[in-house]
């Protein structure tokens, strides 16, 4: 779905390209790369799925493309994050007790901005 969008767009673009007129010579200096985008996601699908669903057994049904999986928020694991984590809160405290930290005001319009932008 995402690749029939990507390519769509693409389509649209190298017909009515942006700040000028469509030609053939914009058409296929833009469409190029369609060719290079599926033949990579092709590749893609084709080489994990040989890697990951064929094991050298006949009996095994051979899965010619990789879904990729989707990871589930409560079982990541971000323990080794976790050291990361506390060298910025010992650097924060250590700044903290040599004065060398202000405490910044945000001015109100950035705060606004963070409000409604995220």
């Amino acid at each position: 779905m995402v690749l029939t969008f990507i390519l769509g767009c693409l389509f649209y673009l190298s017909i009515f390209p942006f700040g000028g007129k469509g030609s053939a010579e914009t058409f296929f200096s833009t469409y190029l790369a369609a060719p290079l985008f599926v033949f990579d996601y092709v590749v893609y699908k084709v080489s994990f799925g040989m890697l990951f669903s064929c094991t050298g057994k006949l009996t095994e049904p051979f899965q010619l493309y990789y879904k990729t999986k989707a990871a589930v928020p409560t079982e990541v694991d971000f323990s080794d994050a976790r050291a990361f984590d506390e060298e910025d809160r010992l650097k924060a405290e250590e700044k903290a007790q040599r004065g060398e930290m202000k405490q910044r005001k945000t001015p109100i319009v950035q705060t606004l901005k963070n409000l409604v932008l995220g």
